[in-house]
């Protein structure tokens, strides 16, 4: 008598077990895209309300102005110098404060575009900003958005919808 007891799956097996991966990552993917997705955005939300933040402080520290470029055209970058002139971001060298450059650039964010309502601004060691406005943000992707607002005083106010932990009313 022959002994059938083998280890082993049947073909049938196999495939009912493929059919459920399959299906578990038609369904996991696309969550986890999204969560990328809002990663970058978080990621560039904080990069630049950190470095708009220590600009603010940097003003404050030397009691001089310290002077923002928003160039929006792609790739898109954002500057910030000592020079009253401003600076061009997309000109090598020509955004530095102390010798080091201080730039943000889309080749360090990708996916990543902006628009603004600001070209330039300058910050003062008293804290008011000369030029107020807003500093929209978005994937390229799943066209997730958030705003970066600049006020009067110099305060940042980042609301978005798209991004859990970050002011949300609706009218970002």
């Amino acid at each position: 008598m022959k002994n059938f007891d083998k280890a082993g799956f049947t073909l049938i097996e196999l495939l009912i077990i493929m059919t459920v991966v399959i299906i578990m990552l038609g369904i996991g993917v696309p969550s986890m895209t999204d969560m990328f997705e809002r990663r970058k955005l978080k990621n560039t939300l904080e990069v630049l309300n950190s470095e708009i933040m220590l600009i603010r402080s940097e003003a404050v520290l030397r009691n001089a102005n310290v002077y923002m470029s928003v160039s929006t055209s792609v790739p898109w970058c954002i500057g910030f110098t000592l020079n009253a002139a401003g600076c061009d971001c997309k000109t090598a060298n020509a955004c530095q404060i102390d010798s080091r450059d201080r730039i943000i650039i889309a080749d360090d964010n990708p996916g990543i575009s902006i628009q603004s309502t600001i070209a330039t601004a300058t910050f003062s060691p008293t804290g008011p900003v000369d030029n107020t406005g807003t500093i929209t943000v978005n994937t390229n992707r799943d066209n997730l958005t958030a705003n970066i607002q600049i006020n009067p005083v110099g305060r940042l106010r980042i609301c978005t919808d798209d991004v859990p932990g970050y002011l949300a009313d609706g009218n970002c």
